[in-house]
């Protein structure tokens, strides 16, 4: 049996059992990137990386700093359309192992989001719940995670459009939707503030953590939020004009002295006001 809530995920060891549960309504590997090359530029159009999809599961990865061309290196990736010409990729950091980047590249507007999460490099460290308190208590942000959102600009044949930022919106908040990840487990979101959300299992369990919300085109928006618990960090791109969802869970579970990656879909059936 999978667990069917959120108290039995946290104290589930089992990783193989929890990507499947939570994959059930992720959409198919797209190959549709395969052969091709990516190049990302920054706002004043200077090129910064460039990204070439080998096959369905690695591609070579180059940066560019003050026009100097650094060695390659290989990343094993996923990707997923979650829109038409709009994928989401992620792969583990090729230095930092307690790092996940998950690239949004949207070829309808010719702009890309990077998504850096990082965790705490030891089990020790991301283990230690009584931090909670004293990070409340000097001011500091709860969770023991990082999350950081850049955008760029995809270089086209034809003229380059302009930079497209992933802009905060508070566009989601005071709406209210059931995410369904698998016929035994679906969460309500409830999108309460520009920093906090409040999630609901289907045994009615609640808690809320801390969030953010990016516009990244039309219906669709980046999702993230960081556990004040467990060294957990989720970043999920929202369809609402199809009621879809997909990206991933990265951190450290109960039990696990080793980081982890969990890969996630959702679908959904309405949109709901809270007010």
């Amino acid at each position: 049996m999978y667990p069917c809530s959120f108290s039995t995920w946290k104290t589930h060891a089992n990783i193989d059992d929890l990507q499947r549960l939570f994959a059930e309504n992720r959409p198919s590997l797209s190959t549709k990137l395969m052969g091709r090359t990516i190049e990302l530029l920054c706002e004043n159009a200077e090129k910064v990386m460039t990204y070439e999809f080998n096959d369905e599961f690695s591609a070579s990865v180059r940066h560019v700093s003050s026009g100097s061309v650094e060695p390659a290196y290989t990343i094993n990736y996923e990707a997923v359309e979650i829109d038409n010409d709009v994928f989401v990729i992620d792969y583990i950091d090729h230095v930092k192992l307690n790092s996940l980047i998950t690239l949004i590249l949207n070829f309808q507007t010719n702009s890309a989001t990077r998504v850096s999460t990082t965790v705490p490099a030891e089990p020790g460290e991301a283990h230690n719940f009584e931090n909670v308190m004293e990070r409340y208590n000097n001011g500091l942000c709860l969770s023991r995670t990082d999350v950081n959102v850049t955008s760029f600009i995809i270089a086209s044949d034809g003229q380059n459009l302009p930079l497209r930022p992933a802009r905060s919106t508070r566009d989601l908040i005071g709406k209210s939707i059931v995410w369904h990840y698998d016929p035994e487990l679906s969460f309500q979101h409830m999108y309460i503030n520009e920093h906090f959300y409040t999630w609901v299992d289907n045994e009615g369990r609640v808690e809320s953590d801390y969030c953010s919300y990016y516009d990244i085109g039309p219906d669709l928006f980046l999702f993230t939020f960081q556990e004040k618990i467990l060294s957990v960090a989720m970043v999920i791109v929202l369809n609402l004009k199809d009621l879809q969802s997909v990206g991933n869970c990265f951190g450290y579970y109960p039990l696990l002295d080793s980081v982890s990656l969990i890969r996630v879909g959702a679908k959904a059936e309405s949109i709901e006001n809270l007010l």
